[in-house]
Order: structure tokens, then sequence, then C-alpha cells
């Protein structure tokens, strides 16, 4: 997906060719292009930085402004999600099925942890904790860890892939499986406050209304939920709405009290 930062739009593309783009936003007109081989998951833009991260291996940084190369890592397998900034940190998770900290600005290796990978699913940071959806290729083993010292502080009692991004709001974590059903966790402990069976959700997103808003893997739907849960482990489905197929692996983006919305049936839609 395209990232807008500063009036300036970055992305890259997985297929004919390696250069990564950085466009006006207005006119469309080349700022620059840095080849960086292909490019899977969207890049993350931080203060003049943007990270990137390689169908082989390498994650990325380059100089927002004229997208010269101040420094790239290795890892042993493809790294396919997106970066997560936390401050002066950078954080990328590898099919190798670790997650690696650096320092953002200097690439310095901090540490990395075992079993924090990700595939298409991101990590989320929240409260100095960070929540990584699975292990790499496959998308199991999701673990909360602490940002700083990488000490596992919590891991959730699931059943099935994690392989979608997670979302955080108010103390909970809203996390969605394949096996169809999505969990509200405490942020702190882990622990579920509520489920909802459904069928393979995508990846959350929470509006300022109470509302958890997600697809589906498996059906055409678009699913508003409560968010708070009715005590007693369950929750309601506050409305959905059918579209022409599912979002698989596509995320909501909530603008102004619209979801918008990308469809597998080929419609983009902007739903109240």
């Amino acid at each position: 997906a395209p990232v807008f930062d500063n009036s300036k739009i970055y992305i890259g593309q997985q297929g004919g060719e390696d250069d990564f783009y950085c466009l006006d936003a207005e006119t469309g007109k080349l700022i620059w292009k840095q080849n960086v081989g292909w490019v899977w998951g969207s890049a993350t833009v931080s203060e003049g930085l943007v990270f990137i991260p390689g169908i082989d291996g390498y994650v990325i940084c380059l100089d927002a402004n004229n997208g010269h190369m101040i420094w790239r890592f290795r890892t042993d397998r493809s790294v396919c999600s997106e970066a997560l900034v936390i401050g002066e940190y950078v954080y990328f998770g590898s099919w190798d099925s670790f997650l690696y900290k650096f320092e953002k600005r200097t690439g310095k290796l901090v540490w990395k942890f075992a079993g924090g990978g990700s595939d298409s699913g991101i990590a989320i940071g929240f409260e100095g904790k960070i929540l990584s959806p699975g292990g790499g290729t496959g998308g199991k083993g999701m673990k909360c860890i602490d940002a700083e010292t990488a000490e596992l502080l919590w891991k959730p009692e699931v059943t099935g892939s994690t392989n979608a991004t997670p979302a955080y709001h108010d103390g909970q974590v809203f996390v969605p499986l394949r096996v169809g059903r999505l969990l509200a966790l405490d942020s702190n402990t882990g622990i579920k406050n509520w489920s909802y069976d459904g069928p393979g959700f995508s990846a959350p997103v929470v509006g300022n209304n109470g509302y958890v808003y997600c697809g589906a893997g498996r059906n055409p739907y678009f699913y508003a939920l409560d968010e708070k849960g009715n005590g007693d482990g369950t929750t309601n489905c506050l409305f959905r709405v059918k579209m022409a197929n599912a979002l698989l692996e596509s995320t909501p983006a909530l603008y102004r009290g619209r979801a918008y919305v990308l469809s597998a049936g080929g419609y983009f839609y902007a739903i109240e």
C-alpha cells in the first residue's frame, strides 16, 4: 500500500522492477526513486526516514528527501510486513521467525526476539509493549513482549493462525483468528474479555464510537462489533454490510465517520 507523509507518496512494488518511488502527492511527479528490490509490505515513514521491508531479506532505511540509502540489514529470510516505529527505534518482523529492534537512525541492532517474526500481520505497539502477530511463516505464536527489553510478558491461549494485524484501544487488544473468531484480550494480561465467532476475521480497526470494525476472509460481510462486550465473554454485532466478496488480508481505514474497505470482489466501498 502507498504511504503518505509530508505531501509525498512512498510506494514500492512486488513484480517487474526493483525501484521504490517517492512521488509528489498533489501532482504525481516523480521526486526520486531508489533500487531496493521487490517490496511486499508497505513502507513506514518517520522523521525524514523511510523504512522498507524487502523480499530479499534486507530491511532498509532511506532518506525521505532524496532516496539515499542510510543503512540496511540482512535477515535470514524475507521481510513481508511493514515496520513498527516507537520513538528512536524501529522494529521489523521477518519470516526467519525473529523480531528485530534497531536504532532507527543508525541501523544498530539492539536485540532480536525468537518467535516474534511476522508475515501478513504487523506488530503493534502500546503501553511500552509490542504485540507480534505470529512466529513467521504460518502466522502462529502471537506474543506480547516488553518493547525495551524483549521480555516475554504474555501469550494468548488461541487455536489456529493469528496471521493478521491486531488492534489496540483503551486497555484491550483485538485479535483476529483464521479459524473464525475475533478476540478481545486484556492488554496487561492477555486474558480473554470476550470473543465473537465468525468466518475467519481480517485485521480489525477501532473507532472512537466504541465500535470494532472488521471484515472476513470467508464471507462477503463487513462487521461492526461492540468494543466493550457484554461482561459475560460475549459481545454484540451492531451491524453488518454485505459486499461483493471478502476482505481477505486488507484492513479497513476509518476517516471522518466512514469506513473505507477494499473487497476481493473488485469494489472499493465507503460505509457510514
